[in-house]
C-alpha cells in the first residue's frame, strides 16, 4: 500500500505539471500574438510617419487634400510610386483614403502593385473606421475571418485638428500562420500528454478504489456494516490490546426473535442494535460482529467507572429502544461482560475470552445487565460459597416449596411446581443465590437427587401432581439420568404423578439421546413439559422431535400481554397451537386480574403466579 502511495503521488505530480503545460499553451500563444501585435503596429506607426512627413515636404499644406492631390496628377503619380516602393509580402497594402462629404471613403493614394484602387474611387471599409475621426489617434483593426490579411492600421493625417486623410497599411496574415503553425505541434502534444496523463491517474484512482472497497468488504461485516472477524485478527496482531477496555455484548433470546418473526426481523434486530452501539460509543472506540448475535467492543481506556457507564448507556438504550414489524412492537435487553484489565493476561484471546466469561455470567444471573467482574454477576443477591452450599445439604437445608398451579375455569389447584431451597438457622436461600456455583459439579448432582426424593416423598404423602425443573443437560448426564431412572423404576407408581419441566437455558443438543430417554421416563408414565417456552432455544419444531405433554409459556411475555399487543399476539399464537396438537398451556408470571382475565379470552387453561398463590409449604 505504501509503493502504491508512492506511485500515486509521483503519478499526481507528473499529471500536475502537464496541466500546467496544457492550459498554459492558450496563454502562451495568445502572450506570443500579443507581442508580435505590438512589434508590428510599433513599426507600422514610424511607416505612416514617415508617409505623414513626405506628405508634408511634398505639399505646403494638408488641408484639404482631396483638392490638392486632384489638381496635380503628377504629385499623386510620384506619390504612388513612393508608397508602392513600402509596399512589401509583408506590408501588400499601402494606401491612403478620406471620407467625402456623403460619408464614403475614397482613395487618394495607393501604392498597391496590382488592384491598384484609382484617385476618388470608392472603397468599402468596416465600420470601426469612423472612430478615427472622433478619436483622431490611430486604430489598430484585427482580421480574424479574412485569410489573406490579419491587421490593418489606420493612422489619421491631422491639420488644424482635423482628419484630412487616413493613412491604412494592411499586415500580411503570413507570418502569423508561420507563427501559429510552429505552434501547432506543441499544442497537439500538450494535449495529447494531458490526455494519456489522466487516463492513467483516473485508472490508478479507480483501482486504488477498487483495492479499498474491497479490502473494506473483506474485513466488514454485510449486514451490520461493523468490523468483522477477520479485522479482528488484524487488529490484535496490530494493537496493544491494553489502551482498551473489551466489552462482549449479547442479544438477549435472539434465537426467540428469529423463531418467531423470521430471520428477516432478526437481521432488522441486528442491524439496529448494531445502529445503536455505533450511536452511543466515540470514533475511536472499535465494534466488531463477533457472533450470530454476539458483538465484540474495544473502548479507548477513561476509567473503569466510565467504562462500566458506557456499557449502562447502551444497555438502557437497546432496552428502551421499540422494535417495529408492521402495526407490532416489541422489545428485546442485551447482556454485557466486560474486561476492565485485559492488562493482567498474557495473550489477547485470553483477554476476549475472560469477557465472555463475564458475559455468560450476565445471561446466567438473569439477562439484561452488566457484569464487570465475578462478583458484580449477583451483586444485589448474597451468593453461597460452595463450601456452604455442600454444608446446608448435608446438614437438612435443602428443602422444596410449592407453587400451585389453577385451572382458570374452575380455578382449582390441578397440580403444584416444586421450587427448591437452602436454608440456615435464620436465612432461606433461592436458586440464584447457590446454583450457578454449583453447576456442572457432583454437588448439584447430589442437590438433583435429593430434590427427587423430597417430590416423590411429598407425591406419596399427599397423592398431588408435582412437577421438577430439570435441563436438557441434566438428561444428556448420564449421572442425572440414570439416578432418575433408578428412582422412579423403583417407585413406579409416583411417576404418573411427576411432570419433569425442562428448562430451556440451552441450545438443544444430542437431540436423538434426548428423545430417547424422555421417551423412557414416558413410559414409565412421567409427563414432560417445556418450561419458559418462548424466551430462549425452543421453538415449535421441539413439537416434531421429542414427546411434550405440557407447554409452559414464559413469564415475561405473559406479564407484558394486558399493554403489549406483540406479547398478546404471540401468546395468543402459542396457545392456539398448543391446543391444536393437545398439548395442554400454562401461563407463568400471573400478577394481576388483568393478565388472568386475558388468558381466559386467548384460552390459555392453567396458570400460575403471585396473583393466584405464592409458593407455599405443602
Amino acid at each position: 500500500m505504501k509503493n502504491l502511495r508512492w506511485y500515486l503521488l509521483l503519478l499526481l505530480a507528473i499529471f500536475i505539471g502537464v496541466a500546467i503545460l496544457f492550459f498554459q499553451t492558450p496563454k502562451t500563444e495568445q502572450q506570443l500574438s500579443s507581442n508580435l501585435k505590438k512589434i508590428v503596429t510599433d513599426h507600422t506607426f514610424f511607416l505612416a510617419k514617415n508617409i505623414e512627413e513626405l506628405l508634408e515636404q511634398k505639399l505646403t499644406t494638408l488641408k484639404d487634400l482631396p483638392h490638392l492631390l486632384q489638381s496635380r496628377p503628377q504629385l499623386r503619380q510620384d506619390l504612388n510610386q513612393a508608397l508602392s516602393l513600402l509596399s512589401t509580402p509583408t506590408f501588400p497594402y499601402v494606401y491612403l483614403v478620406y471620407k467625402d462629404h456623403k460619408g464614403h471613403f475614397r482613395y487618394l493614394l495607393d501604392g498597391s502593385k496590382e488592384d491598384r484602387g484609382d484617385f476618388n474611387q470608392k472603397i468599402d471599409v468596416l465600420p470601426r473606421w469612423n472612430a478615427i475621426f472622433q478619436t483622431k489617434k490611430p486604430l489598430v483593426i484585427e482580421h480574424h475571418k479574412l485569410q489573406t490579411l490579419w491587421i490593418t492600421y489606420l493612422y489619421p493625417i491631422l491639420s488644424h485638428n482635423k482628419v484630412q486623410g487616413i493613412v491604412a497599411i494592411d499586415f500580411s496574415s503570413h507570418f502569423f500562420k508561420v507563427l501559429y503553425t510552429a505552434l501547432e505541434p506543441l499544442k497537439y502534444l500538450s494535449t495529447f500528454i494531458f490526455a494519456i496523463v489522466s487516463f492513467l491517474l483516473l485508472v490508478v484512482i479507480f483501482q486504488i478504489f477498487i483495492y479499498l472497497k474491497t479490502k473494506k468488504e473483506s474485513l466488514t461485516d454485510s449486514l451490520t456494516g461493523l468490523y468483522n472477524r477477520t479485522f479482528l485478527r488484524h487488529f490484535l496482531d496490530d494493537k496493544n490490546i491494553e489502551d482498551y477496555y473489551v466489552f462482549m455484548f449479547d442479544i438477549d433470546h435472539f434465537k426467540s426473535i428469529n423463531d418467531t418473526y423470521g430471520h428477516k426481523v432478526g437481521d432488522y434486530v441486528l442491524q439496529t442494535v448494531a445502529n445503536l452501539l455505533k450511536q452511543n460509543l466515540r470514533g475511536d472506540d472499535i465494534i466488531v460482529r463477533y457472533g450470530g448475535e454476539e458483538f465484540l467492543g474495544f473502548i479507548k481506556k477513561s476509567s473503569p467507572k466510565n467504562a462500566i457507564a458506557i456499557a449502562e448507556r447502551i444497555r438502557k438504550a437497546v432496552e428502551n429502544y421499540r422494535f417495529k414489524i408492521n402495526d407490532h412492537e416489541f422489545t428485546t435487553t442485551l447482556s454485557v461482560g466486560i474486561n476492565l484489565h485485559p492488562e493482567r493476561f498474557k495473550k489477547s484471546s485470553n483477554a476476549l475470552k475472560y469477557a465472555d466469561e463475564l458475559l455468560y455470567m450476565a445471561k446466567r444471573s438473569g439477562r439484561n445487565k452488566v457484569v464487570y467482574q465475578k462478583e458484580s454477576a449477583t451483586t444485589s443477591v448474597q451468593t453461597l460459597p460452595t463450601i456452604k452450599i455442600k454444608e446446608l445439604i448435608e446438614d437438612g437445608g435443602l428443602f422444596c416449596q410449592f407453587q400451585p398451579i389453577f385451572d382458570i375455569q374452575t380455578q382449582k389447584i390441578i397440580k403444584y411446581e416444586a421450587l427448591v431451597r437452602l436454608k440456615d438457622k435464620t436465612t432461606i436461600y433461592y436458586p440464584n443465590q447457590f446454583l450457578p456455583n454449583i453447576q456442572f459439579t457432583t454437588l448439584y448432582t447430589l442437590l438433583t437427587q435429593n430434590v427427587l426424593r423430597i417430590v416423590l416423598d411429598k407425591i406419596k404423602q399427599t397423592n398431588k401432581d408435582i412437577s421438577i425443573n430439570l435441563s436438557f443437560s441434566d438428561i444428556t448426564d448420564n449421572k442425572i439420568y440414570y439416578n432418575v431412572l433408578s428412582t422412579l423404576t423403583q417407585q413406579q407408581e409416583l411417576a404418573p404423578k411427576l411432570t419433569i419441566e425442562l428448562l430451556e437455558t440451552e441450545a438443544l443438543d444430542h437431540k436423538e439421546l434426548i428423545t430417547q430417554r424422555l421417551h423412557e421416563l414416558k413410559d414409565l408414565g412421567v409427563h414432560v413439559a417445556i418450561d419458559d417456552f418462548g424466551s430462549g432455544y425452543s421453538n415449535f419444531t421441539i413439537f416434531q422431535e421429542l414427546p411434550i405433554d405440557i407447554l409452559k409459556i414464559d413469564g415475561n411475555l405473559i406479564k407484558n400481554i394486558p399493554h403489549d399487543h406483540m406479547a398478546l399476539s404471540i401468546a395468543s399464537a402459542i396457545a392456539q397451537f398448543a391446543n391444536s396438537i393437545g398439548v395442554e398451556t400454562i401461563a407463568e408470571f400471573v400478577e394481576n386480574e388483568a393478565i388472568l382475565h386475558t388468558l381466559k379470552k386467548i384460552g390459555i387453561r392453567y396458570a400460575q403466579g403471585f396473583y393466584l398463590s405464592k409458593p407455599t409449604d405443602l
